[in-house]
């Protein structure tokens, strides 16, 4: 954990000094080195993936993860190649998109490390690839370039399927809703997760044997709450009456915690949220207050606080199994 620590402070300093290009640069060196090479004990899905490795079939759509694993067989490469290719797919992503439309592009990259991102893609490699992939394609959106956005997306399903379903959410995008009823969607679904009212409405369809299984487990208890998500509704909320509710990224944002907040009793479907909660690494450094811009700072000190509390609470339950951490031999 101390390692984890240091780079923590590293990147807090770095993100309230005056922005430096080298420090951005050896920033992502870091933590490319941190996650690529690191043990196969650390990340609970790390070893699921090394027995996997050398035996992944083509399968469905996702191509991508297969013929990145036969490539790096086929050159003799080991596993761990594996892993510092895949976390370079994951960074890559994070770090350009912060350096083109962060305000403060070390801080979008700390706030990726403080909410967990970072930690997460140590155990669903595949899905955190697709998920930096989305955030690329949310950047070329964001420039009109819709050839890009529907590239980007294509080639995030590529490595894990659920990318595609970003695609039915485009025409979210183009419209503009109050937001008196982005406050009523998040503290509806916020109940319905917190109360597993959802569950109970599916048990009376066909939804398959597998997913049967997970309402089996989460009807048996009478509330998913969660302080986590407790602490993230709220923290939407602040930004969506304080700042431009129909900012792209914010939309996003919003779209990922209301997925979260309906999916809860699921942990494999909540991952979905994952695709549009990324946002938020943007969404803090350039939401402009309405009130006041020379609160802006404020409101990014608030931001990194709560990004702390998350950090905190997730690193010290040890969410992932990232802790310990060890070098690969």
């Amino acid at each position: 954990m101390v390692l984890y620590l240091f780079l923590v402070l590293f990147l807090l300093i770095g993100s309230f000094l005056k922005q430096d290009k080298k420090i951005f640069i050896l920033s992502f060196l870091i933590m490319l080195l941190i996650g690529g090479l690191r043990g196969i004990s650390v990340g609970t899905d790390t070893i699921n993936y090394k027995d996997l490795y050398s035996g992944v079939e083509l399968k469905g759509f996702e191509v991508g993860y297969y013929y990145l694993n036969d490539y790096i067989i086929s050159h003799g490469y080991n596993f761990q190649i594996m892993i510092f290719i895949s976390m370079l797919l994951c960074l890559f992503p994070v770090f350009f998109v912060s350096s083109k439309l962060s305000s403060r592009p070390l801080l979008s990259v700390t706030l990726y490390v403080l909410l967990y991102f970072y930690f997460n893609s140590f155990n669903v490699m595949r899905q955190s690839i697709a998920i930096s992939l989305f955030f690329l394609a949310l950047y070329f959106y964001h420039k009109n370039n819709k050839s890009g956005y529907i590239i980007s997306i294509i080639v995030a399903a590529l490595f894990h399927t659920t990318a595609l379903i970003v695609l039915v959410i485009y025409p979210f995008y183009k419209i503009h809703i109050h937001k008196f009823i982005y406050i009523i969607l998040i503290l509806v679904s916020f109940f319905v997760g917190a109360l597993n009212i959802f569950p109970l409405i599916l048990q009376k369809f066909d939804i398959g044997e597998l997913y049967k299984v997970y309402l089996e487990v989460s009807l048996g208890s009478a509330t998913s709450f969660s302080f986590t998500r407790l602490l993230l509704n709220m923290w939407l909320l602040y930004l969506i009456i304080s700042g431009n509710h129909n900012d792209l990224f914010l939309k996003n944002f919003f779209i990922g915690v209301f997925l979260l907040n309906i999916f809860s009793f699921s942990p494999v479907l909540a991952r979905i949220s994952q695709y549009f909660l990324l946002a938020q690494i943007i969404v803090i450094p350039n939401l402009m207050l309405s009130h006041s811009y020379k609160y802006q700072r404020n409101f990014q000190v608030i931001g990194v606080l709560y990004a702390i509390i998350v950090f905190a609470f997730l690193i010290s339950s040890n969410v992932g199994e990232v802790v310990p951490y060890t070098f690969c031999i």
